[in-house]
């Protein structure tokens, strides 16, 4: 396989950004998992081989499986149910607002977070790590990780918008910025971002698309995304810059979150069937 220049910039400046987030992870949890760190994802050692384009990646394709939106071979959970244990610091209402943030997404499709019981594939939620960041989907190939962690840092990640962000990495989604597409609607100015955050822009050459771009999506960045400066590291093309005040909103999910919930998990009886009236979806509109 060829290498990809996945950030749309010199391949010495990828290499640079790459070998920061390696090093970003600690050397017990990367020996210990295999799994590596970016931005607030985190990917298993076969997801994070494809999504950088490194050689021999696409032998480890497993045949016939599916291109979801963002989901970089690792699969959708099993029958939507996402079996939840906590650390034991987070207190009952933390609990009760993760689930209810789950909400956000079980209400369009088939979609379940439950306590776990005795699942071997679960979500840990913790609290006590730093930042906010979650594994991508229910796992790869290689084999996955079972114990999927997703971290809430106790000050600035329990809000509802926040945990459903997370949510949907958990589920499988990276981030709207990150389509293999995205070059047509956003311009990525690394000018003005942290040189060591360069690697939370890169481009994902594998990914399904079940929408057109979502500006409004819960997923997107908002525009001074790691800024250096307080100016803006993702700018819309011009016919797209009114969508400029609705990037990285974390209030709800767009129509275009839903309906890609839909696509992946199905429908929930008795919810609104986006996937069957999707003409009407024309986002994003100059």
């Amino acid at each position: 396989m060829t290498f990809l220049n996945l950030m749309g910039r010199p391949k010495t400046r990828f290499a640079a950004g790459l070998f920061l987030l390696i090093a970003g992870l600690t050397p017990e949890l990367q020996a210990k998992t295999q799994s590596y760190r970016v931005d607030d994802m985190w990917l298993d050692a076969e997801q994070y081989a494809i999504a950088t384009g490194q050689p021999g990646a696409d032998a480890q394709i497993e045949k016939g499986a599916s291109f979801h939106f963002g989901i970089l071979f690792g699969h959708p959970w099993k029958a939507g149910i996402l079996p939840i244990a906590f650390e034991k610091s987070i207190s009952p209402e933390q609990r009760e607002l993760f689930f209810s943030a789950c909400a956000l997404w079980s209400e369009v499709a088939q979609i379940d977070c439950i306590p776990r019981k005795k699942q071997k594939a679960y979500i840990y939620v913790t609290q006590s790590g730093s930042g906010c960041h979650s594994y991508i989907g229910s796992g790869g190939l290689l084999p996955p990780v079972k114990k999927r962690w997703l971290n809430l840092q106790a000050s600035g990640c329990w809000t509802p918008g926040i945990i459903a962000h997370e949510i949907g990495h958990a589920l499988g989604l990276i981030h709207e910025h990150q389509r293999s597409d995205r070059s047509k609607y956003i311009e990525v100015r690394y000018k003005n971002a942290k040189w060591q955050n360069w690697g939370n822009f890169f481009q994902t050459p594998f990914n399904r698309h079940y929408t057109p771009y979502d500006f409004e999506s819960i997923m997107h960045y908002r525009s001074t995304a790691f800024s250096k400066n307080g100016k803006p590291t993702l700018v819309p093309r011009k016919k797209y810059a009114h969508y400029l005040p609705v990037m990285g909103q974390r209030e709800t999910l767009s129509l275009g979150d839903q309906i890609t919930a839909q696509k992946i998990y199905g429908v929930r009886p008795g919810s609104p069937d986006y996937v069957s009236g999707l003409e009407p979806f024309l986002s994003p509109n100059p």
